[in-house]
């Protein structure tokens, strides 16, 4: 049997009726399809293979019941998962509607009447043909991506080269547990990020020692900021306005923090903490120190958070999840 289905409900089932319209002309049959046929996929149904004479039967049907208009093998052969239509939900006649409500001819007018010309540009822009399906757009981003140099990287400062395991990959990268909706009511992710975000919490807390841990997904630069602006939240601003941090962490970390220092009318102290005299620093509220540092060396903090305590100040350190694995937590 021969049925119709939406274009967004379809595969690429339009190869499989080209081979039944040959098969078709190869038995002498003429073929003809409406417009109204060509705006949808054909879908064979699973049933045995059809005989000659079947098949000179449907042709005659198909010509019987949808007239007269030749078949255009271009629509036919195009790509039936173009991103249009899987992913721009009104149609023309909803566009149109809604243009209407509006006030608008169409939506290049409306574009005209919401963005100023003074702002928009006329250069067209070199995009690739907007019939692409997803085959072909997956097919063209891997060429673009095969272009990139995988290259040694020894910049170091926490970038560091890494080995994810497959079991891990496969098991929490990877599986659709985390991201498929558990309940028919709840078509949302939630509750799988929010059962992968607790294990998250759950691994810090058991690498790092602490008895709490958050969730956020801060780079550690924006961290490091966020660390120091929390510290200085819990004291007095007016009396406790520094903040003292140590000259071996990550240099990108320290540039987020001047510049969060300098908005929050905080004074950011940078030096050496194995000399530094943190008795002496009554208006210290906090320190931020790295482990290990931006050189790969390991320290030992506890002297600088004994100090930083009895002062009535906060000690933050900036740890590598993947060092405590091996080091103890500071």
């Amino acid at each position: 049997m021969l049925s119709r289905m939406a274009p967004r409900d379809v595969p690429a089932v339009r190869v499989a009726a080209v081979g039944v319209l040959r098969s078709m002309a190869a038995s002498h049959h003429r073929v003809q399809l409406t417009p109204q046929m060509m705006g949808h996929a054909i879908r064979l149904k699973a049933t045995a293979a059809p005989s000659a004479a079947s098949i000179g039967h449907r042709s005659e049907t198909i010509k019987e019941v949808h007239g007269s208009e030749k078949v255009n093998m271009g629509e036919l052969l195009a790509p039936s998962d173009p991103f249009i239509n899987r992913h721009l939900g009104p149609s023309p006649a909803d566009v149109d509607a809604m243009c209407k409500v509006i006030g608008a001819k169409d939506l290049d007018e409306l574009i005209s009447l919401t963005i100023p010309d003074r702002v928009r540009t006329n250069i067209p822009l070199d995009l690739p043909d907007a019939r692409m399906g997803e085959a072909g757009a997956l097919t063209l981003l891997k060429s673009i991506v095969s272009k990139n140099v995988v290259a040694k990287n020894f910049i170091g400062m926490g970038y560091h080269g890494t080995h994810v395991p497959g079991v891990i990959g496969r098991n929490l990268l990877e599986n659709p547990g985390w991201y498929t909706a558990y309940t028919p009511y709840q078509a949302e992710i939630s509750q799988g990020r929010l059962e992968s975000l607790v294990n998250y919490q759950t691994l810090v807390c058991e690498l790092t020692g602490m008895e709490i841990a958050n969730a956020s997904l801060l780079d550690e630069g924006t961290a490091a900021a966020e660390a120091m602006a929390m510290v200085a939240r819990t004291v007095n601003s007016k009396a406790k306005n520094q903040f003292f941090a140590s000259k071996d962490i990550h240099p990108q970390s320290l540039d987020v923090m001047r510049t969060r220092a300098h908005n929050f009318g905080m004074e950011l102290v940078v030096g050496d903490h194995r000399t530094a005299d943190f008795s002496s620093m009554t208006k210290l509220c906090g320190a931020l120190v790295q482990y290990p540092d931006t050189n790969g060396l390991f320290h030992d903090f506890s002297g600088v958070a004994s100090a930083l305590h009895k002062n009535g100040a906060h000690l933050v350190v900036a740890a590598d999840p993947l060092a405590l694995v091996a080091a103890k937590p500071p």
